[in-house]
């Protein structure tokens, strides 16, 4: 059952599909998921490969923290990044890679007062449909991470360039974290956005995104984007 992932910048669709995976083991493996493209009339116009999705358990069981393949349609390339390193692959319509990204920005450690958090939240969520020691004994069996994922969402803009959000499970209201790239890869700096907004889109000089206020009503928030200017006197 593919699932819409994205439209490229000549109307060309990007679809996820998920192929079957081997429910018969015990270990801890990446899933795939098969990206694929059609044209705007639902024609089938070819595969761009299998790449790393979720980090799961094979059976029974929960994996906490775990990297996630993450994926963004530009103009006329496919951004992907497996989630578990700072790395970010431009992948071209016949699947071919056109260039690789890396930041040496190593991700997170997952500590004790994580985990205490994430079992303190798990346990009051299941509590709602079991009783509590049945929760805590489901909770029990989680297994966590070393480390959180590298990012948790990457956007391509306008003008090409690749947006990075850092990956924040728990950040209490803290601004979201974003890296950009431009369109050949060159790294141009951090900026942060508001804690709740969830970016839609980014134009050449604005961002449009959606929050919530306190008493849940969403809203639509457009930001203008100031880019720093280009250095002069030769530097």
């Amino acid at each position: 059952s593919p699932v819409l992932a994205g439209i490229f910048g000549n109307g060309t669709l990007l679809l996820r599909a998920y192929p079957p995976e081997d429910t018969t083991g015990t270990a801890l493996v990446r899933s795939h998921v098969r990206l694929l493209t059609y044209s705007p009339d639902g024609e089938s116009l070819g595969s761009l490969g299998e790449f790393d999705n979720l980090t799961v358990l094979q059976g029974p069981g929960v994996y906490v923290f775990g990297a996630e393949g993450l994926e963004a349609a530009g103009d006329s390339t496919l951004w992907y990044g497996p989630g578990d390193r700072y790395e970010l692959r431009e992948v071209a319509l016949d699947g071919s890679t056109r260039r690789i990204v890396r930041l040496n920005r190593q991700p997170g450690a997952v500590m004790s007062v994580d985990t205490a958090a994430y079992r303190h939240s798990a346990v009051g969520e299941l509590s709602r449909t079991m009783e509590e020691s049945a929760a805590q004994a489901v909770v029990a069996e989680y297994r966590y991470a070393e480390r959180f994922p590298s990012y948790a969402e990457i956007v391509v803009d306008d003008a090409g360039n690749l947006w990075v959000r850092a990956y924040q499970w728990f950040g209490l209201g803290q601004p979201q974290r974003w890296t950009v790239f431009d369109r050949e890869g060159r790294f141009l700096g951090d900026l942060t956005m508001h804690a709740l907004m969830e970016v839609q889109h980014i134009g050449e000089d604005f961002v449009l995104g959606r929050m919530a206020n306190e008493r849940g009503v969403e809203a639509v928030y457009l930001y203008r984007l100031l880019k720093p200017s280009a250095p002069t006197g030769g530097a």
